[in-house]
């Protein structure tokens, strides 16, 4: 996969997960106050990829990422996740 299309789905796939997030912690407020707020979610989620995919960036099977590309995620994550929350009522 050339690295530009890994950057897009690796940006998109946070961006879902922040709303995926934010559906969830609807239904349940409580989480709200858990001790990893649902805010760093996406982070956790783009330490599991990098987890994941490391043995694939070895074998030159994948591109590494950039760094960029993993702040530009996390940050598409809570912002999408932000915005959902505020759209979406409490449970």
């Amino acid at each position: 996969m050339p690295q530009n299309r890994l950057t897009i789905v690796f940006v998109a796939a946070l961006a879902l997960s922040g709303a995926v997030v934010a559906f969830i912690v609807s239904r349940n407020p409580s989480l709200e106050q858990s001790a990893f707020p649902p805010f760093f979610w996406p982070l956790g989620l783009a330490l599991l990829f990098d987890i994941a995919s490391r043995p694939l960036i070895h074998q030159g099977k994948l591109p590494e990422l950039p760094m960029q590309a993993r702040f530009i995620g996390v940050i598409a994550g809570a912002i999408v996740y932000q915005l959902t929350r505020m759209v979406l009522p409490a449970a």
